[in-house]
Protein backbone atom coordinates (compact mmCIF):
# COMPACT_ATOMS: atom_id res chain seq x y z
CA UNK A 1 0.00 0.00 0.00
CA UNK A 2 2.97 2.60 0.97
CA UNK A 3 4.53 1.96 -2.69
CA UNK A 4 1.18 2.82 -4.44
CA UNK A 5 0.78 5.56 -2.57
CA UNK A 6 4.21 6.89 -3.22
CA UNK A 7 4.07 6.45 -7.21
CA UNK A 8 0.78 7.52 -7.29
CA UNK A 9 2.50 10.92 -6.07
CA UNK A 10 5.73 10.72 -8.15
CA UNK A 11 3.28 9.99 -11.25
CA UNK A 12 1.21 13.04 -10.74
CA UNK A 13 3.98 14.77 -9.40
CA UNK A 14 5.59 14.28 -13.16
CA UNK A 15 2.72 14.58 -14.86
CA UNK A 16 2.64 18.80 -13.12
CA UNK A 17 6.25 19.27 -14.10
CA UNK A 18 5.19 18.34 -17.59
CA UNK A 19 2.58 21.70 -18.13
CA UNK A 20 5.04 23.77 -16.78
CA UNK A 21 7.26 26.36 -17.87
CA UNK A 22 9.54 28.39 -15.86
CA UNK A 23 9.67 32.07 -16.81
CA UNK A 24 13.04 33.84 -15.82
CA UNK A 25 12.51 37.97 -16.02
CA UNK A 26 15.04 40.53 -15.93
CA UNK A 27 14.16 44.42 -14.98
CA UNK A 28 16.92 46.93 -15.41
CA UNK A 29 16.46 50.41 -15.28
CA UNK A 30 16.71 52.42 -19.21
CA UNK A 31 20.25 53.41 -19.93
CA UNK A 32 19.24 57.10 -19.42
CA UNK A 33 17.61 56.69 -16.13
CA UNK A 34 19.75 57.38 -13.22
CA UNK A 35 20.53 54.33 -11.23
CA UNK A 36 22.01 56.33 -7.37
CA UNK A 37 21.73 52.25 -6.02
CA UNK A 38 24.18 51.25 -8.93
CA UNK A 39 26.16 53.87 -8.50
CA UNK A 40 26.75 53.50 -4.93
CA UNK A 41 27.91 50.27 -5.34
CA UNK A 42 30.15 50.64 -7.85
CA UNK A 43 31.52 53.59 -6.06
CA UNK A 44 32.00 50.97 -2.84
CA UNK A 45 33.08 48.56 -4.87
CA UNK A 46 36.20 50.60 -6.40
CA UNK A 47 36.27 51.86 -2.44
CA UNK A 48 37.36 48.40 -1.70
CA UNK A 49 39.69 47.87 -4.62
CA UNK A 50 37.70 46.61 -6.94
CA UNK A 51 38.96 49.29 -9.82
CA UNK A 52 37.86 47.32 -13.00
CA UNK A 53 33.80 47.92 -12.16
CA UNK A 54 32.38 50.65 -14.65
CA UNK A 55 28.92 50.36 -14.03
CA UNK A 56 26.22 48.54 -11.94
CA UNK A 57 22.93 48.52 -12.43
CA UNK A 58 20.66 47.53 -9.92
CA UNK A 59 17.32 45.58 -11.31
CA UNK A 60 14.74 42.68 -10.39
CA UNK A 61 14.66 39.12 -11.08
CA UNK A 62 11.90 37.21 -11.27
CA UNK A 63 10.64 33.53 -11.73
CA UNK A 64 6.95 32.56 -12.24
CA UNK A 65 6.15 29.45 -12.74
CA UNK A 66 3.23 28.95 -15.47
CA UNK A 67 0.90 26.04 -15.95
CA UNK A 68 0.92 25.31 -20.06
CA UNK A 69 -2.34 23.07 -19.59
CA UNK A 70 -4.67 26.15 -21.09
CA UNK A 71 -2.84 26.27 -24.51
CA UNK A 72 -2.54 30.26 -24.22
CA UNK A 73 0.28 31.80 -25.98
CA UNK A 74 2.67 31.91 -23.37
CA UNK A 75 5.28 35.15 -24.89
CA UNK A 76 2.05 37.32 -25.24
CA UNK A 77 0.85 36.75 -21.97
CA UNK A 78 4.83 37.40 -20.19
CA UNK A 79 5.04 40.68 -22.08
CA UNK A 80 1.69 41.66 -20.92
CA UNK A 81 2.39 40.75 -17.39
CA UNK A 82 5.85 42.55 -17.76
CA UNK A 83 4.32 45.67 -19.26
CA UNK A 84 1.49 45.98 -17.44
CA UNK A 85 2.47 45.22 -13.74
CA UNK A 86 5.78 43.53 -13.36
CA UNK A 87 7.70 46.70 -14.97
CA UNK A 88 8.05 50.20 -15.31
CA UNK A 89 7.99 50.49 -19.59
CA UNK A 90 8.60 54.46 -18.79
CA UNK A 91 11.98 53.96 -17.43
CA UNK A 92 12.60 49.98 -17.21
CA UNK A 93 13.67 47.46 -19.85
CA UNK A 94 13.05 44.06 -19.34
CA UNK A 95 13.84 40.27 -20.74
CA UNK A 96 12.83 37.03 -20.31
CA UNK A 97 13.53 33.56 -21.15
CA UNK A 98 11.48 30.33 -20.88
CA UNK A 99 12.59 27.25 -19.31
CA UNK A 100 10.24 23.87 -20.49
CA UNK A 101 9.20 25.51 -23.41
CA UNK A 102 9.24 22.76 -25.48
CA UNK A 103 6.41 20.91 -23.38
CA UNK A 104 4.08 24.13 -24.68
Amino acid sequence: MRWRTLTLFINVFLYKEKNRVIARIYILPKNEILDPAGEAVARALSDIGFDEVREVKIGKYMELSLDTSQGRNLPKRIEEMCSRLLANPTIETYQYELEGVDRV
